[in-house]
């Protein structure tokens, strides 16, 4: 009660709130979704329903787009996609960007931090065309403050020990591309054996 916006997260299991929910007004669709994941392709287009009027996707591949896309036709509401955006740093204590002409910065690491941040603003411009109040300011504040633990996280400089939790194998790929950016390598891994995940540990040993 009293609440102007309310957030509430989604997930594949069986006590997921959203499904005694009404539809809400904006729904956000993070990260990457493999095609082959047709679980959980399936399960987003049964989410999408009448009375969605405004719906974000993080950056997808052709066939996950073409779905996302579809389902958001089916029941006439907005898709929005993030844009380019243009780095202009990238360390271990945080990044900067620049997106849609205006300055952000990140007190966490990795170019797909800057992608979810991205995201973010695209949410927050349909918030405001719903009629909700959120000042540039604020959003600014907000990016700059946030902070994540085991996501890449940078718990010392010198010795560099970074801590992750990735657990999904389409997210390993991820930290190997954000591990590239900084050009050193000293890993200690926990995953499960898949072709895909050794793929990937490979490639990041490799860097």
């Amino acid at each position: 009660k009293g609440c102007d916006i309310c957030l509430i997260e989604s997930d594949h299991n069986g006590v997921d709130p959203t499904k005694i929910l009404t539809p809400p007004r904006l729904a956000v669709i993070c990260g990457t979704i493999p095609p082959e994941n047709t679980k959980e392709l399936t399960r987003i287009r049964s989410y999408l329903t009448p009375g969605i009027l405004e719906v974000i996707s993080a950056p997808q591949d052709r066939e996950t787009r073409n779905c996302i896309s579809s389902s958001c036709a089916r029941i006439n509401c907005r898709l929005s996609v993030p844009t380019k955006y243009e780095v202009t740093r990238l360390s271990l204590g945080g990044s900067e960007f620049i997106y849609g002409g205006e300055k952000y910065k990140l007190s966490i690491c990795g170019r797909f931090q800057i992608q979810n941040a991205a995201t973010v603003i695209e949410a927050v411009t349909s918030l405001r065309r719903l009629r909700y109040t959120i000042p540039h300011e604020a959003v600014v504040k907000g990016l700059s403050a946030v902070s994540l633990s085991s996501k890449f996280e940078t718990i010392s400089v010198s010795p560099t020990i970074i801590i992750d939790s990735t657990h999904k194998v389409e997210a390993v790929g991820t930290m190997c591309n954000t591990l590239a950016d900084f050009k050193f390598i000293v890993i200690i891994e926990n995953y499960w054996n898949s072709k895909s995940t050794k793929s990937h540990i490979n490639r990041t040993i490799g860097l």
